[in-house]
């Protein structure tokens, strides 16, 4: 026990009586936990027992370094900022690319449109007369056409005629000729007589 000071107050003495029974009994309570024998040397010194007998640093919390880390609230700002700036561009970013979907969408549902108008117009071209097709050219075609036809049925016709005149001609030449008569005749009756048989 420390001598007390000579002008110790009755509150002083009960003061340090405490400090002193309080410190006692925590380091009977720290040598019980960690096993240590500070009273003379270790009869069987070993590396257990030297273990033992002088306690790890960490066990004393003597000149315990902590490591204490100061936020900046200046780089805080910045990376809020910066974290605030990326998820407005990935914002912007998505909402082009929307925006770009859209209207690719869009074009598709155009073109498409137009193809069928197109279709359309082309059935419809063919599936008109040609007559109703203001064309010089072709009716000017089918003027040359139509006259040709009309001047080969005219040679037919004519062709036709001449084939029959000849026929009579000949028919005339056969008759003033009189054995051919003669020939024809007999041909006949034999005809005729097969017939009846």
């Amino acid at each position: 026990m420390l001598p007390l000071s000579p002008t110790a107050t009755p509150y002083r003495k009960r003061r340090l009586s405490l400090f002193l029974s309080r410190s006692k009994r925590s380091l009977m309570n720290f040598s019980v936990r960690h096993k240590i024998n500070s009273v003379g040397p270790d009869p069987n010194f070993t590396d257990e027992a030297s273990s033992q007998r002088f306690p790890y640093k960490k066990h004393l919390f003597i000149n315990e370094t902590r490591k204490i880390n100061f936020k900046d609230p200046v780089s805080e700002v910045i990376n809020t900022c910066e974290e605030d700036e990326l998820k407005e561009k990935k914002e912007m970013m998505e909402e082009l690319v929307q925006v770009l979907k859209r209207q690719e969408k869009r074009l598709e549902q155009e073109l498409q449109d137009l193809e069928k108008q197109l279709n359309q117009d082309l059935k419809i071209q063919l599936t008109k007369n040609l007559d109703d097709i203001e064309m010089p050219e072709l009716k000017e075609l089918e003027k040359k056409t139509l006259e040709r036809l009309y001047g080969l049925e005219w040679h037919m016709k004519q062709k036709k005629q001449l084939q029959k005149e000849s026929k009579v001609e000949k028919l005339v030449e056969m008759m003033e000729d009189p054995e051919l008569v003669k020939e024809i005749e007999y041909l006949e009756n034999l005809k005729s007589w097969r017939f009846h048989m």
